[in-house]
């Protein structure tokens, strides 16, 4: 598969030199294709470029380094990622993906996720807890502007 579109059944990304894996409701899809292409297009479909979306982010937070950013306001898809997205050991997580995580130590996250599948990343607990706070800000905010 060369294209995907990412949903609301879109759990996490992950990069890697070849080929992105995308764990989405109860499977795993492999793409050949580059992540920044694949947001990008997602994007896309729903209205916006991934750089408008960056843009808005950074308007509405006032933050410039790895900001979360919403691919579909309808459908509520907001990812963050944690590392730069250009970077190979980048991984974007849904941020309504998330049932509840648990830190196992300084490098290492345990996240369950909506549909109870459980993904262990490697990161720092600070970044990844800083990037769920900035996701969350970001979320707070998209629903306040549904809402109003």
């Amino acid at each position: 598969m060369e294209e995907y579109i990412i949903n609301e059944n879109t759990h996490m990304i992950k990069n890697s030199k070849n080929f992105i894996k995308v764990i989405d409701k109860e499977k795993y899809i492999l793409i050949k294709n580059n992540i920044i292409n694949i947001v990008n297009n997602s994007c896309l479909n729903y209205g916006s470029s991934y750089k408008g979306r960056c843009l808005a982010t950074k308007y509405l937070l006032g933050i410039n380094y790895k900001c979360p950013f919403i691919v579909s306001e309808k459908k509520e898809i907001i990812l963050f990622s944690t590392t730069a997205i250009s970077s190979e050991d980048c991984i974007l997580i849904n941020y309504k993906s998330i049932k509840k995580y648990n830190i196992d130590n300084n490098y290492t996250i345990t996240l369950t996720l909506k549909d109870n599948n459980i993904v262990k990343i490697n990161i720092s607990k600070y970044i990844f807890l800083n990037q769920l706070y900035k996701a969350s800000r970001l979320y707070s905010l998209l629903k306040e502007k549904i809402n109003s």
